[in-house]
């Protein structure tokens, strides 16, 4: 059994802003018999941040002083059960339940170059129970087969109002309920030591709106050194009980999301030294978006995100590995005057993991984050600059048990922003312990 308890307090690392949290969480495991697995999660968080409210230009452009409080509560639990029907096949059984409570008061925002935002009150409480039936087989020696079931129910239930001016409230209260069932199907097929295939397919049937059918099929093949990929996939996605109805931002009209993902790359590796390079492209049909200039969320027609991505990690010694990443996006968002927000065009880095001694381990992280577009009320619209950041950690375990850990956060002051108005935390010293039961 293993059990955990923690507390984070953020303290002020950026003018107006504050999170606190209190978590626990619990996980059993047992061996019911030989051929019969149990497992059980579950997970409770309690957090209280402030600060200034997203698109009003944070602390250095925000007209009012105002701060958005959000208080939020979280409970999760899990469990599964694996059964070996044979050698060859086993049932799985997994069941769950999630619930949030989440409080916000929102001060509003005043009139820049895009209107204002009046202030909002929201109590939302939302429950998502879950049960997932698959089952795991080996049908030959280059055959294997997963296949199953599953069901969700969404409630979502919230009391909110939005002041419109002084004395004048509209209550913008709303109750959502439905459900998924779905079904799945996997294959691999292993056709040689060196060519593999996959192919899957998935039916959601909602309660909220039309049946989806789904499938994925991909390719692997290795050749000196080398594995060779590339896949093609669909994806549906429902809008969630937030962006359907936030009172503020919710819209009751959205459509679900659909997409077609193409991926195609190349990776090598051993012991001391692997690469992997990849391209990608995914064709959207109603993403789900927030809008800016009219401060709700949308379905976006139509949306081309493509890129290339590279990652690399040597092995210097045994104490010492480097890792390195970078990855390139070009969106084009077809039949709108917005763009996607705070989305970098580039973004990489490098990482250094020195095991200096037995007990000390130390962290170097480079990060690189390229020109964006964002928007706030005061401004519109505009391309927030790149940055880069470098932060240091370290951790310290005298006893197995315990583990001490030191991180100096954003170490050369780089004067930066994450979303218009709001800077980037400055040099920061963060200090905390682990002690595992």
């Amino acid at each position: 059994m293993t059990v955990g308890i923690s507390s984070d307090d953020d303290g002020t690392p950026v003018q107006g802003s504050d999170f606190k949290n209190t978590s626990a969480v619990a996980r059993l495991s047992s061996e019911v018999r030989e051929d019969l697995s149990l497992t059980l999660e579950t997970r409770y968080a309690d957090s209280k941040a402030r600060s200034f409210p997203e698109d009003s230009g944070g602390p250095r452009l925000a007209v009012l002083d105002g701060l958005e409080q959000r208080d939020q509560t979280q409970f999760t639990f899990g469990a599964t059960l694996g059964y070996d029907i044979s050698e060859s096949t086993q049932l799985n059984i997994q069941a769950g339940y999630a619930g949030l409570d989440a409080l916000v008061r929102n001060p509003g925002i005043a009139p820049g170059v895009r209107d204002g935002v009046p202030i909002s009150f929201t109590d939302a409480t939302i429950k998502r129970k879950n049960l997932t039936i698959n089952a795991v087989t080996t049908l030959s020696d280059t055959l294997h087969a997963t296949a199953g079931v599953d069901y969700q129910d969404e409630n979502g239930d919230s009391v909110g109002s939005v002041e419109f001016f002084p004395g004048f409230s509209l209550p913008q209260d709303f109750r959502l309920n439905r459900d998924i069932f779905g079904a799945f199907a996997e294959v691999r097929f292993d056709a040689t030591p060196d060519l593999g295939f996959t192919a899957s397919v998935r039916h959601d049937n909602p309660s909220s709106a039309g049946s989806e059918t789904t499938s994925r099929i991909g390719v692997q093949y290795l050749v000196q050194g080398a594995r060779l990929f590339a896949s093609w996939g669909q994806a549906f996605k429902l809008p969630s009980f937030f962006a359907l109805g936030n009172a503020l931002v919710g819209n009751p009209n959205l459509r679900p999301e659909t997409s077609d993902n193409w991926e195609v790359g190349a990776a090598y590796g051993d012991r001391a030294f692997s690469m992997t390079l990849s391209a990608f492209r995914n064709d959207y049909e109603d993403l789900i978006d927030f809008d800016s200039a009219t401060f709700t969320m949308v379905n976006r027609d139509d949306v081309e995100i493509r890129g290339i991505e590279l990652a690399t990690d040597l092995t210097v010694s045994d104490s010492l590995s480097l890792a390195a990443h970078a990855t390139h996006t070009d969106i084009d968002v077809k039949n709108a005057t917005e763009n996607l927000l705070q989305r970098p065009d580039w973004r990489g880095g490098i990482s250094a993991r020195w095991q200096a001694t037995p007990d000390i381990r130390l962290n170097l992280d480079w990060l690189y984050v390229g020109e964006s577009f964002d928007s706030s009320v005061p401004t519109g619209e505009i391309i927030l600059g790149s940055y880069n950041r470098v932060d240091v950690s370290g951790s310290w375990s005298p006893t197995d048990p315990l583990t001490v850990w030191l991180a100096l956060d954003n170490l050369f002051d780089e004067d930066y922003q994450e979303a218009v108005g709001f800077p980037g935390v400055g040099v920061r010293a963060r200090i905390g312990f682990r002690y595992t039961l």
